[in-house]
């Protein structure tokens, strides 16, 4: 995540080992960059110290993959989800990083027939990593409920992501701050159409404004877009289209070894 895993930050944790930190890192031949932010960071400590490459994470398209309005109604029926609302989806943890409190106040306001998934986590024991958010967990997942009632469905984690990816219409993310995330890329692969936050590193490099994604910046424009996504179906599922062949093209399994193979 910018501001937390790129080099400047990295080489901030713990003022008395900065120095050796910094030295240890400086022996890397190359370095793996998830965006052009994360370009940036390195050169401003290494400069022409080693290569960069620059490249998201990869997807498995196999798993990952677009499918045709009939394959969406099947997938909705198998899953218990109802055919003729709009779905709109997040997939990850439930803790305020990822703005869900926002999400829950813009959507409350929409006047359409839409059902909120948001699958991943929202309920973790003592042993879970992210144990100290547990109770920021239990209070988005209240404020969800009080603010949207039916209109949202935690699904808590699941192994099938994909299909509840390919049953959606629109992505949200609405995070301040990102790497690149993973399920962000899973979703342009399966040609869900993101409405996203204007994140420093990932517009621009990943999603592009009124190209593949629909980019805002306040809660307003937040609002918006969500209603562009609704009312011009065309529009997103051209976005859709575009996300999954820019994830087709430069971020399978495939297309990471060829380039790392020939040195690109």
């Amino acid at each position: 995540m910018l501001g937390e895993d790129d080099m400047e930050a990295l080489l901030d944790k713990g003022v008395p080992f900065n120095a050796l930190r910094k030295k240890i890192m400086g022996m890397m031949s190359t370095y793996f960059s998830l965006n052009t932010e994360f370009t940036k960071s390195y050169l401003s400590v290494y400069s022409g110290k080693s290569k960069v490459f620059e490249s998201t994470q990869c997807v498995n398209t196999e798993v990952f993959h677009t499918v045709d309005q009939e394959k969406k109604v099947q997938i909705r029926k198998k899953l218990g989800l109802p055919s003729g609302k709009f779905i709109i989806i997040t997939v990850g943890f439930l803790i305020k990083r990822k703005g869900f409190r926002q999400i829950f106040e813009v959507l409350s306001k929409l006047n359409i027939p839409y059902l909120y998934l948001v699958v991943g986590d929202y309920k973790i024991n003592e042993s879970h990593y992210l144990f100290n958010h547990a109770h920021e967990m239990t209070e988005l997942y209240n404020k969800g409920y009080e603010l949207l009632k039916s209109k949202v469905l935690f699904t808590g984690p699941k192994e099938n992501v994909s299909e509840y990816l390919q049953a959606a219409d629109i992505f949200l993310l609405n995070s301040k701050r990102e790497g690149i995330p993973n399920a962000l890329l899973e979703a342009m692969a399966c040609g869900i159409a993101p409405v996203i936050r204007n994140i420093k590193g990932i517009n621009g490099f990943l999603v592009f404004r009124d190209k593949n994604a629909f980019v805002y910046n306040t809660p307003e424009e937040f609002n918006d877009r969500i209603l562009d996504s609704f009312t011009s179906k065309k529009k997103r599922l051209c976005y859709g289209e575009k996300s999954s062949e820019l994830v087709n093209k430069d971020s399978t399994f495939e297309v990471l070894y060829e380039k790392l193979t020939r040195g690109n």
